[in-house]
């Protein structure tokens, strides 16, 4: 009798044990599971985060270039459209009717020479027109302030006229002042010429 129950009791105290490394193990189990779940949704979302960021400097990275390839090209545009505004204004400029033409070279021709005497350098399509003016402009000064044409030294296009003097010169070229005008405007066109763009885009 003494012997069942020792049976017994070991056996009991067995299946306890193994009850008891059975719970373990599935706890030791279900935790190993758990931190590897954690270490794999860990690596999963480093991963995500780290293809986003690689996403985003990819479209950073191409948007800047666009960006930047636009801007360029509409500044080259600005530039294209300044550059026809003072193209078609030379063109007007020289299809003056020539009592106009001569008119604006009269002021242009004082204020350069201030009464003083010197060469005028034209292109030579522009001698004709410029003749009757430097006649009517010598009629009227002293003797030693005569204006002569230097054809030596011809101007490459027509427009305007430079003026030599023994002590200086000034450049009244068309070309040359239709420059400095841009340079002086280049910034408020090309201002307006974005403004317009944007009330034409706005619009369409």
């Amino acid at each position: 009798m003494a012997f069942e129950q020792i049976t017994h009791a070991v056996l009991d105290t067995a299946r306890v044990e193994a009850e008891r490394a059975r719970k373990a193990a599935e706890k030791a189990a279900a935790d190993k599971v758990r931190a590897a779940r954690q270490t794999s949704e860990a690596e999963c979302e480093r991963r995500y985060q780290a293809a986003i960021r690689t996403i985003d400097e990819d479209f950073n990275r191409e948007l800047t270039q666009i960006v930047g390839a636009g801007n360029k090209e509409l500044l080259a545009e600005k530039g294209r459209c300044i550059r026809r505004v003072f193209d078609l204004a030379r063109q007007r400029i020289l299809a003056l009717p020539d009592d106009t033409y001569r008119a604006v070279m009269r002021r242009l021709l004082e204020r350069a020479t201030e009464g003083k005497s010197g060469r005028i350098r034209l292109h030579p399509d522009d001698v004709s027109r410029f003749k009757p003016l430097i006649e009517e402009l010598n009629a009227a000064r002293a003797g030693g302030s005569r204006l002569t044409i230097d054809e030596s030294q011809p101007l490459p296009e027509p427009g305007g006229f430079i003026f030599v003097s023994d002590a200086y010169e000034v450049d009244q070229s068309v070309r040359t002042l239709l420059q400095d005008l841009e340079y002086e405007l280049a910034p408020h066109l090309a201002r307006e010429i974005t403004e317009q763009a944007g009330r034409n885009g706005a619009g369409s």
